[in-house]
């Protein structure tokens, strides 16, 4: 049971689908830590091949947040918009008490990349992403402008976040994050959607466990389900397997949920089933574990992005 891998003290159970009224009243206080937004083609020139695939309009996230008890949510700059932030930075302003935002890192702008990443992160960004796929080909994220960004992060006051986005598979980046890591260790890291681990027999999984285990400024997102869920032999959620063994690892407080809206719209259940799908995961097993994944520790991460004291 999830509550046993947190606490420790007692059995493992099988995890429950029950989804109690509790749970229901407990949305309130949902944070989405991971979400997406950009304009409709009509009103921006986006370049061939890079017109979103579904709609992602700031005010239809809004909507989508009101009916699912969606308190508020992270906004990570899209990869179809590159690296102009207007559009996200005008989310940010409109609804300051909903959003916090993530940008997005320019490393193949060099020294200017630094720069630019150092005046979003004195504006409304609390975060940044570095997606490794963006570094020039021969260059790894632990070098020069890698870890300059890295210092910046760590400059603010509390430090920004950086999120990293290993698509490809994260044997492929795991060294150059734990570099970076050890450069500069207070800075807090977000591994996205599992570490884009597809069930616990990947052998990415280990490497990912690993992570928690050496760094303690390392957490997860349980985030984006549907990108990484696979068939198991026994028939059972891939993912509520993943999440019962990274509370083993992580803790009750080092893992976050984010649904990777809007793409999880096009899914089956939409929006509202990647909301739900910890309740079933969970249930009424343990409402605090619940709690801490869905809202809480974002707080904790992200400590006054929302007006909290």
């Amino acid at each position: 049971m999830l509550a046993a891998a947190a606490r420790r003290v007692r059995p493992s159970v099988t995890v429950s689908t029950r989804v109690s009224s509790r749970h229901i009243a407990m949305r309130a206080s949902i944070i989405d830590a991971h979400v997406h937004v950009w304009p409709s083609a009509e009103d921006f020139a986006y370049e061939d091949g890079k017109a979103p695939p579904v709609p992602g309009a700031a005010n239809e996230l809004i909507a989508a947040m009101d009916a699912n008890g969606v308190r508020a949510a992270m906004i990570v700059q899209p990869i179809n918009l590159g690296f102009d932030h207007t559009y996200v930075e005008r989310a940010l302003e409109t609804h300051a008490d909903r959003f916090v935002g993530m940008c997005l890192a320019n490393p193949s702008a060099g020294d200017a990349g630094v720069e630019a990443l150092e005046k979003l992160l004195a504006g409304r960004f609390r975060g940044v992403r570095f997606n490794p796929g963006l570094w020039p080909n021969g260059k790894g994220m632990d070098g020069e402008i890698g870890r300059k960004m890295m210092r910046a992060c760590a400059a603010r006051t509390p430090p920004a976040v950086v999120g990293f986005m290993c698509f490809n598979g994260l044997d492929l980046h795991v060294d150059e994050i734990r570099a970076l890591l050890k450069a500069e260790p207070t800075v807090p890291v977000l591994i996205d959607h599992f570490g884009f681990t597809k069930g616990v027999d990947d052998p990415n999984f280990e490497l990912l466990k690993a992570l928690g285990r050496d760094f303690p400024q390392v957490s997860v997102k349980v985030s984006a389900h549907f990108r990484v869920r696979v068939e198991t032999s026994d028939g059972g959620n891939s993912t509520a397997t993943q999440l019962r063994e990274l509370v083993k690892v992580f803790g009750p407080h080092r893992l976050i949920w984010g649904s990777d809206y809007p793409f999880v719209t096009a899914e089956e259940g939409g929006y509202a089933d990647a909301v739900r799908v910890l309740e079933r995961q969970i249930g009424d097993d343990d409402p605090a574990l619940l709690a801490n994944i869905r809202g809480d520790n974002f707080l904790r991460l992200f400590p006054g992005a929302l007006g909290e004291a």
